[in-house]
């Protein structure tokens, strides 16, 4: 066969999908234009040649026939365009979550994070309803009660640090998010760039809340715009416990104070996130700033 036609032939049939011509105009026209070099081409007036040419060329029609009968023999299939606009305008309707989509290589709308035991069948029905149960990977981890109080009132805050590139952060600071029973946990905390009050909460899931920073009246001073601290290298060390499973540690900034004296080291997460919902509403909300993050807990490995 001429080496035109056998490149064309080639490619129509490469293993990979993403080798093979894209569309069917495509494949037409490299079809042409094999057949018009091979014309062409001295070596190719015998009647060998001639007979080799229109017996390429009808294999080359069957092809083409089949293409059309079955586009996905030749052609990768289009991967479809999923609206994330909508995806994420449903996401936060759901008002105790931590969603995330993304959208893979192959189509496939893949979403992750935390929410209410109870939604998750619900949250499943829209997205399938918006984009195909085929088209759709789902992995959620059951969000506990003291989460659910917490996230609905950290998360516009946090999405403003975020998309303001703010730059308030804390982190764990030996290694990610992973610790066993006796190990000392130390968090890494950088401030805005603005000078403010820093506000560090660890929320167990038994519904604890123990409140990392300020501890004391001499703590509860304005924070130095990007500054770092590590807490838990000083006086004050906290070592893992029971009980284990996923909290919650968090950091809010603020331009004010926004308790009028520092909080005892530990309260229920309830009357703790009920007051400072309140203090957020009463505050400018352009200045508040947060960000949070999981970590795990369990027993020593034996």
């Amino acid at each position: 066969m001429p080496r035109p036609l056998d490149d064309v032939l080639d490619k129509a049939l490469a293993k990979n999908p993403n080798d093979r011509f894209r569309s069917a105009d495509e494949f037409c026209t490299a079809l042409t234009q094999a057949c018009e070099k091979t014309s062409k081409h001295p070596d190719h007036q015998g009647r060998l040649r001639r007979f080799m040419f229109i017996a390429g060329g009808a294999l080359l029609s069957l092809l083409l026939v089949l293409a059309i009968l079955n586009k996905d023999l030749f052609f990768p299939p289009e991967i479809p365009a999923i609206d994330m606009n909508r995806v994420n305008l449903l996401l936060e309707r759901f008002d105790c979550s931590d969603l995330k989509a993304t959208q893979n290589p192959q189509g496939k709308l893949i979403v992750s994070g935390f929410l209410k035991p109870e939604d998750v069948v619900g949250l499943r029905m829209q997205l399938e309803a918006l984009v195909g149960q085929s088209e759709l990977d789902i992995s959620i981890t059951s969000l506990e009660r003291p989460f659910c109080l917490a996230i609905p009132i950290l998360n516009p805050y946090m999405k403003l640090n975020q998309a303001g590139n703010m730059s308030l952060k804390i982190r764990p600071y030996q290694h990610p998010e992973k610790y066993v029973e006796g190990e000392t946990i130390q968090l890494e905390i950088t401030n805005t760039e603005k000078d403010g009050y820093i506000y560090a909460d660890y929320v167990q899931s038994d519904g604890t809340v123990f409140h990392l920073y300020p501890t004391n009246e001499l703590e509860n001073t304005i924070s130095r715009g990007k500054k770092q601290y590590i807490l838990g290298n000083g006086e004050n060390k906290w070592e893992v416990a029971p009980p284990f499973g996923k909290d919650l540690v968090a950091i809010i900034a603020s331009e004010k104070p926004l308790f009028d004296v520092v909080r005892k080291p530990s309260e229920d997460a309830a009357e703790y996130f009920s007051e400072l919902r309140v203090s957020l509403d009463n505050a400018n909300k352009d200045s508040i700033l947060a960000d949070f993050f999981y970590l795990t807990t369990g027993p020593t490995k034996k």
